[in-house]
């Protein structure tokens, strides 16, 4: 009896802890080409955050689903994670409880505009010229106040670098790796930037809402500072480049 009691003790402390058993995670997040691919298995940054759970402890399963429907899901519980969030998009998520891990990548966005056009590198020289923006995608709160910048949505990065190459718009703000990605899978090569000086650069994190998500977080900052630290999640993204992750843990609301 009592070695039964000991037993079934060890078992249930063995429950409460977090990260006692191996558990499968659920994530949301929009398709992002070469990044997360629409098979929800491949790309870059799945890989990366699949190692970042593996050293957690834990697996992870993938969701690709349209920009608009990531904040959705995570609402109604039917994932634990969304991701690649951006600080500027967090107000999607201010309406119930979230928590964001670090960042594990950083967007840098850039204005790509047509060969033989200036390239633009502050926000005010896009005013009286019309940007292209896909939906879903969180542009700075300057670009989108300024009434003085017309902005032309539409479905697609593709959509978006063909606008810019046929001349429908003067420019495309966004991820330079999603738009290289973009051109090269539309045949476009006529688009220009200066990879020397994006226009705005955040950090992209994981948010959960879920309570054993949440309980998580700790152990996945714990695994990101790592990778970080020892090279390994810039082995996954190679372009991930900031000149000092220390001001973006700084940074990070939940490790002020």
């Amino acid at each position: 009896m009592r070695i039964l009691a000991s037993s079934l003790l060890c078992i249930l402390l063995g429950l409460s802890s977090p990260h006692a058993l191996a558990d499968t995670f659920r994530v949301a997040s929009p398709h992002l080409e070469g990044l997360v691919n629409e098979d929800g298995v491949s790309g870059m940054l799945i890989g990366a955050v699949t190692e970042i759970f593996r050293k957690a402890g834990h697996t992870v399963e993938f969701s690709v689903v349209p920009s608009r429907r990531v904040p959705v899901l995570l609402r109604q519980g039917e994932v634990d994670f969304a991701m690649p969030i951006l600080e500027i998009e967090m107000f999607e998520y201010q309406d119930f409880n979230t928590t964001r891990t670090l960042p594990m990548i950083f967007r840098r966005d850039f204005v790509f505009v047509r060969e033989g056009m200036p390239i633009p590198h502050k926000p005010e020289e896009l005013r009286g010229k019309t940007l292209a923006a896909t939906l879903g995608y969180g542009l700075d709160p300057t670009i989108l106040e300024d009434k003085d910048i017309t902005i032309t949505y539409t479905n697609s990065d593709h959509s978006a670098v063909s606008m810019v190459d046929r001349g429908r718009v003067d420019a495309y703000l966004s991820d330079e790796f999603v738009v290289r990605q973009a051109m090269k899978k539309a045949g476009i090569d006529s688009l220009i930037h200066d990879p020397e000086k994006p226009m705005f650069v955040y950090g992209a994190a994981l948010v959960g809402s879920q309570p054993r998500a949440v309980l998580l977080i700790e152990t996945l900052n714990d695994a990101i500072s790592a990778m970080w630290r020892d090279g390994s999640l810039q082995q996954h993204l190679p372009f991930n480049n900031v000149e000092d992750f220390e001001i973006y843990i700084a940074r990070n609301p939940d490790n002020s």
